[in-house]
Order: structure tokens, then C-alpha cells, then sequence
């Protein structure tokens, strides 16, 4: 019984598909790889001009206002950061209720752990 060879398959441009195939992963590799360069300089484009942006509204809102207060009881940063958090879910007065009875018994992150 004879083998038969398989016939070579060519593409319309006289390569081997197999070649043919690899040649186009190839490309398509290095698009993507150029895809990904550009998008990472846009972002570092846009990180710069955000940081400037961020930069100049600070810079503004300090000088619209450079000695903020606020009603919030505190009397360490700490004490401010929690004060904050809460009072985005209550109000100011409220917030300084809760904080005056705990402030007391737990104002460090350690002990407000501690609390369980």
C-alpha cells in the first residue's frame, strides 16, 4: 500500500500557510507590543498633566483658604482621620457625640483594635 504525501498547501502569495501563519503572529505580536507601548506613554501623558492639574487645585484652595477648620472634635491626626470617615455617613454633630465617648477609651489604631 503507497503513502500519500499530503499536498503542500500554499497561500495566494506563494508561501507555505504554515510560514504564512507564522509571519502574521509575528506581526500581529508586534502590533501589540506597539498597542501597549503608545497606551503606556498616554498614561504617563495623562499621570503629568493630572499631577498638574491636582497641583493647581491644591495650590488654589490653599490660598482661597489657607487656615481650614473644621467642627469635627480632634486633637491628633489620627483622631481627624476617623472623625472624617465617619462623618462622611453622619453628621458633624453626631460624629462628635460618638468620638467624644470613644476618643476617650481607644484614640490610637492599636487600641481601637484592641476593642475587637
Amino acid at each position: 500500500m503507497a503513502k500519500i504525501k499530503p499536498k503542500k498547501s500554499y497561500s495566494e502569495h506563494g508561501l507555505p500557510l504554515r510560514v504564512r501563519d507564522s509571519v502574521f503572529e509575528d506581526l500581529r505580536d508586534h502590533q501589540k507590543s506597539e498597542n501597549k507601548l503608545k497606551a503606556k506613554k498616554n498614561i504617563q501623558q495623562r499621570e503629568a498633566v493630572n499631577k498638574q492639574k491636582r497641583l493647581e487645585m491644591l495650590s488654589r484652595l490653599r490660598d482661597a483658604n489657607p487656615h481650614p477648620t473644621t467642627e469635627l472634635n480632634f486633637s491628633s491626626p489620627f483622631e481627624l482621620l476617623v472623625a472624617v470617615a465617619l462623618s462622611a455617613q453622619a453628621t458633624d454633630v453626631s460624629v462628635n457625640k460618638a468620638t467624644d465617648k470613644l476618643y476617650p477609651i481607644a484614640n490610637t489604631p492599636q487600641a481601637i483594635f484592641d476593642l475587637g
